[in-house]
């Protein structure tokens, strides 16, 4: 009889635990799409998430570390192939709340941003009929009708690039302009216009591109749907740094 129960008792722990891990598992090699983020894991202390760039596929692990009043963020990114894993880039982010409403970054370097939330809604610029691409952020291009074009991207040197419109990077780089324009007209409707400027300062600044960082930053300036926000403002950062990479190539 105790061996009847022994039994019974292990094949209810297997079918309690056994779907947590197989959903685990299907998360964790799901096919991700350009522009998606899988998340394997989110926690306060703890984010793996996975993202396709270029049609290569990363994962980046986020761990979080409290000492006194400061959150310091290790970040690791890797690059998936098949079954190997290969870190390519790594980083801290220090992050202090010195009020309620203001956050305090600090990079690796020791240079500091400090980061507002009691008012996240700034205004947006609309370009000029002549640009495509973002104002707020200064990525912009234009393509004329004999075939040129014109790449512009505040922070870069130089800060404009004539080319080709059918150059291929200008083509991806014009891509990531329009999807910086999109994404910034989707955080005013999320009412947090103005932090995308605060992510590109921490971004111009060195710092890698933190999902624990934006979750902070997010819900500290709205209560209502604070994940659907934040993942668009990972998405800008995203695109952000796809226009710098390819405007470097042009």
């Amino acid at each position: 009889m105790k061996k009847i129960v022994i039994v019974l008792c292990f094949v209810l722990l297997l079918t309690t635990t056994l779907p947590f891990y197989t959903n685990a598992q299907n998360i964790e090699n799901a096919n991700v799409n350009e522009g998606e983020i899988n998340f394997i894991l989110d926690s306060p202390e703890l984010s793996i998430y996975q993202y396709k760039k270029d049609d290569i596929l990363y994962e980046t692990h986020e761990s979080v570390e409290k000492i006194d009043e400061k959150e310091i963020i290790n970040i690791n990114v890797y690059r998936i192939d098949g079954e190997n894993k290969s870190l390519v880039d790594n980083g801290t982010i220090t992050i202090s709340e010195i009020t309620t409403d203001l956050i305090e970054v600090e990079s690796e370097n020791g240079e500091t941003l400090l980061i507002d939330t009691s008012n996240p809604n700034g205004s947006l610029i609309t370009p000029r009929a002549a640009y495509g691409g973002s104002y707020i952020a200064d990525v912009r291009y234009r393509v004329f009708s004999n075939g040129s074009a014109e790449a512009i991207m505040s922070g870069q040197n130089p800060y404009y690039k004539n080319t080709k419109k059918n150059n291929s990077n200008f083509i991806r780089f014009q891509g990531h302009a329009d999807g910086l324009k999109s994404k910034e007209l989707d955080l005013a409707t999320f009412g947090i216009a103005s932090l995308a400027d605060d992510i590109l300062k921490a971004l111009k600044a060195g710092n890698l591109l933190s999902w624990t960082l934006i979750k902070k930053v997010v819900n500290g300036a709205i209560k209502i749907g604070p994940i659907g926000a934040a993942l668009t403002l990972y998405q800008y950062g995203q695109d952000w740094l796809g226009a710098r990479d390819y405007y470097r190539k042009i």
